[in-house]
Order: C-alpha cells, then sequence, then structure tokens
C-alpha cells in the first residue's frame, strides 16, 4: 500500500487506500518445500495533510467487521490491544485480535517508515492490516 500511496504523491489529498491482496510470506517450517507462502490479507490506509485521522481507519476497520458479522467480543470476536511494532508510534497503535489471536495490526505510521527509498512522504498515515483468512472460517459459520 506504501508503494502504492507513493505512486500517487501527487494526486489531491486525503488519498484514503483499500486493499485485499495475497502477501509472499517467508515459511522456514519443515513441512514447507518452498520455503514461502501466501497469506490474504485487507488493509486500508488514509492520509491527509494535518490530522491522522485514526478514528476514521479503526472506523473502517469496525465497519469491515461488522459486516464480516464478526463481534467486538474478546471471546467470541475481535478486539485490540496496544501493540509494539516499531512501524508504528508507541502509543498510537493496536495489535487486531481474533478470540485472543493477533491477525493484524493498526496504528499511525512513524516518520521513519514513511522516509525510506527517497519516498519523503510527510503528512501522518493511519493504516490497518489483518490476515483475512483467519476471519473468513468465522464469517462462514454465521
Amino acid at each position: 500500500m506504501l508503494k502504492t500511496l507513493h505512486s500517487n504523491k501527487k494526486n489531491k489529498l486525503p488519498i484514503q487506500l483499500f486493499e485485499v491482496s495475497d502477501v509472499v510470506l517467508l515459511d522456514d517450517s519443515e513441512d514447507n518445500e518452498v520455503g514461502a507462502k501466501n497469506q490474504r490479507k485487507v488493509a486500508a490506509l488514509y492520509t491527509d495533510t494535518k490530522h491522522s485521522c485514526l478514528d476514521l481507519v479503526h472506523g473502517t476497520l469496525d465497519f469491515l467487521m461488522q459486516k464480516l458479522k464478526i463481534p467486538f467480543d474478546k471471546e467470541h470476536g475481535f478486539s485490540l490491544r496496544l501493540g509494539s511494532n516499531p512501524f508504528y508510534f508507541k502509543q498510537l497503535q493496536a495489535e487486531i485480535l481474533l478470540k485472543g489471536k493477533v491477525i493484524g495490526h493498526m496504528g499511525i505510521l512513524h516518520p521513519d517508515v514513511l522516509s525510506v527509498k527517497d519516498w519523503e512522504w510527510v503528512y501522518p498515515v493511519s493504516v490497518f492490516e489483518f490476515n483475512l483468512e483467519e476471519v473468513i472460517p468465522e464469517f462462514l459459520k454465521v
């Protein structure tokens, strides 16, 4: 998504992106001969000149989970807890959990993340990303 954001940096702000896509991850487990696996993820991003608008990204996450019939409930649905991912500001991030298992993260990206590879994105960026493959079986139960 950051690559897409970079490609659209000349467009008028705010920029809002939503994506469902396969991601290739390293997998060195014994039963994986290839050393990699695909994982379907869903992500949303919002950026504007002055405000991070993390509340809009959080609202998008809540709306998506509602449409997938996943309640905001620690025991039977999804929940959030403070995260420790170095890509985000320390107190402005959360892990996304499904029945207590971490399936993703959300927060405001740290400026160091946005300044790599000469991208020089100077505006606040809020984002969430989670593993959709963990959520679909819950949706199909309903």
